[in-house]
């Protein structure tokens, strides 16, 4: 699919994958024990809607775009911790930058958490470094950002110290073999940290490379598997860009309740006149 950070930066998926983090994190910071944060494909951190990939893909209009144009008073609490990000990100009212999800997860940890961040391309990591001083707060620790493959480093990452963490897997499905990767990182990530929470989001586009994904996972011995679907456009036009997933492995207590009101509240605001929907189910229970 190729699914640039950058060129899909803003969209209806980063919106669903963005506030459901923030949910997630909220839930796992409840608790007064620390955690680690770690990422595979972090990405820039900061990403400008007027620059050549973001603007001539002009996908940010149909996501956050929509949002930023609500009168948001009426919306729900859920959205306010990924909306503060991005009016940080635009103190003058205009919308022109958007976050990655380092700056979101960043805006959620508290001083005693920690975070890594996992990224392939050298570029790319230097301009997240670059992003993540600028932001800076002098009672947070700066957070590991390394460059590398993301799948690969799972091993040598977990478990963490604190016994407690989020695994964040959002590849860019540029390799042929993503799904696969997916679930061998999945079935590390539990070898290695049994107790860990993952995310991981996949496109809706190949309705059969989901279903064979889905079926891998309820044949792969893994509990506790939550899916968040998200369908912005009716599934009527084969191959095209629909949805957005999430799977989510250990999800904290009571998560499920609170993803699916925020996807109720998502579908009303991002899904076109021509009709969307949203779900949240287990698809694989204790």
């Amino acid at each position: 699919m190729n699914y640039r950070h950058a060129f899909h930066a803003g969209n209806f998926a980063d919106v669903h994958k963005h506030t459901t983090l923030t949910l997630l994190l909220r839930a796992m910071g409840r608790k007064d024990k620390p955690f680690l944060y770690l990422e595979t494909h972090a990405g820039a951190g900061r990403y400008d809607l007027y620059g050549n990939d973001a603007n001539s893909s002009h996908a940010s209009e149909t996501g956050i775009g929509r949002l930023w144009t609500q009168d948001r008073r009426p919306l729900p609490p859920s959205l306010a911790p990924y909306l503060g990000v991005v009016d940080a990100l635009n103190p003058n009212g205009q919308l022109r930058h958007c976050p990655g999800s380092p700056l979101v997860a960043r805006a959620c940890l508290r001083p005693m958490d920690r975070m890594v961040l996992l990224e392939a391309r050298f570029s790319e990591a230097e301009r997240l470094e670059a992003t993540l001083q600028a932001f800076q707060q002098n009672s947070q620790h700066m957070p590991q950002v390394r460059v590398g493959d993301g799948y690969a480093a799972l091993s040598p990452w977990l478990p963490p110290p604190e016994k407690r963490g989020i695994v964040f897997i959002d590849p860019p499905f540029e390799r042929n073999d993503e799904w696969k990767q997916l679930l061998a990182g999945l079935t590390t990530a539990h070898r290695c940290f049994a107790t860990g929470t993952v995310m991981v989001w996949y496109p809706l586009k190949d309705h059969a490379a989901v279903t064979r994904f889905h079926r891998s996972l309820r044949e792969s011995g893994l509990r506790r598997l939550l899916l968040s679907e998200l369908r912005v456009l009716p599934e009527d036009v084969g191959g095209r860009f629909h949805g957005s997933g999430l799977l989510l492995h250990n999800p904290p207590w009571q998560l499920d309740q609170e993803m699916r009101t925020l996807n109720q509240v998502l579908v009303s605001l991002l899904a076109s006149e021509s009709g969307g929907r949203s779900e949240v189910r287990w698809l694989v229970g204790e």
